[in-house]
């Protein structure tokens, strides 16, 4: 039996490109009770993935907004146009946690099919800090996972650590709403 409030989940990216109703069909089958969800905001509406989550009983615990060379989502990237793309990319994706009341958006900085860095380790930092601050400004909680930790070539300098004013913020979901339909913005 788990402790009370420890919840079993399982990444539902690691199903590929399985379709998501089949995806969580499998891991509440395997006795998971949550789920990390890709971040594809244009493949799934928020409301047809709550359905999908509510009709297997699987609590989202997070959300992960991965950039790939082949969609232009790449914060770290040497061209600003595709660091806008992708900045607008994680945007999408904290609506759509927001909708979807996931309480963790995790942003992997640079396209994990890329190994190689495109410019300087500091400078490829540097823009994903920008990128995530830029697409903070939703009010999202966000999470960095150093790059190093992921088949990527972006990670932090040698010596730095995540320290951006963006982490720690919550996501106000829609049941975080006040009387007026404002967001609760309570730390």
């Amino acid at each position: 039996m788990r402790p009370a409030g420890v919840i079993v989940g399982a990444c539902a990216w690691t199903y590929g490109a399985a379709p998501l109703a089949e995806t969580l069909e499998r891991i509440a089958a395997a006795g998971c009770d949550g789920v990390e969800l890709p971040g594809e905001p244009d493949q799934i509406r928020p409301a047809d993935a709550c359905l999908l989550l509510a009709r297997h009983r699987l609590t989202p615990v997070a959300l992960t907004a991965s950039c790939s060379v082949e969609t232009r989502r790449d914060l770290a990237h040497p061209d600003p146009a595709v660091r806008s793309d992708a900045v607008a990319y994680v945007v999408r994706c904290l609506r759509f946690a927001a909708e979807c009341g996931i309480p963790l958006v995790q942003v992997l900085p640079s396209a994990e099919t890329r190994l190689a860095p495109l410019a300087a380790r500091e400078d490829e930092w540097r823009w994903s800090i920008e990128g995530v601050r830029a697409a903070a400004r939703e009010q999202i909680t966000i999470t960095g996972e150093s790059a190093t930790d992921r088949n990527t070539a972006t990670g932090p300098p040698t010596g730095s650590a995540l320290r951006a004013s963006y982490l720690g913020r919550r996501i106000p979901s829609n049941r975080d709403r006040s009387p007026r339909g404002q967001p609760d913005m309570a730390p």
